[in-house]
């Protein structure tokens, strides 16, 4: 049976972030413990005049159409999806974060005079002292996002999942 949007997951329209090395433009697909920032495009810069532009795909095919044709094939399941990626991001400019495995988690939606400038997706990895984050998302998809993960989120130091 085929992973239900919505339901198993969240797939995100396309948006720009910053990456590591430079701009990327991205597809964001959610499940239950991990966010994949998937890349399809990237521009880094390499010096002061100099960039280098880069394009991703999974299997040969741009991501934009990959993580959809994948979620619907019968035999896809959340796990299999979830190791697939892992994989596959490993030595790109994507992101896999383990949402299960943070000390905080939140998703801000804006709001306010300068809300925008804080709209996105946080989170601090364990023993980290700031948050790293995600953000360009759509708003839509955000509270998209918010309602999936509405069990999951955690205010700063209230982690759930620590051991005890």
């Amino acid at each position: 049976m085929a992973v239900s949007i919505g339901t198993d997951c969240v797939l995100t329209a396309p948006f720009t972030t910053l990456g590591k090395s430079g701009i990327n433009d991205v597809i964001l697909l959610a499940t239950k413990r991990f966010l994949f920032v998937v890349p399809f495009k990237s521009l880094e810069f390499e010096s002061y005049r100099r960039h280098v532009t880069s394009s991703f795909s999974l299997a040969g095919v741009d991501p934009r159409e990959a993580l959809p044709a994948l979620l619907k094939q019968d035999e896809a399941t959340v796990e299999n999806i979830e190791a697939y990626l892992q994989e596959a991001l490993a030595d790109t400019e994507g992101q896999v974060i383990d949402v299960t495995d943070t000390d905080a988690f939140k998703i801000s939606i804006g709001g306010g005079l300068l809300g925008w400038l804080k709209k996105g997706l946080y989170y601090k990895a364990p023993g980290a002292r700031g948050w790293s984050g995600v953000t360009g998302i759509k708003k839509r998809d955000l509270a998209t996002l918010h309602g999936f993960y509405a069990d999951q989120l955690k205010p700063e130091g209230k982690n759930p999942y620590a051991a005890s």
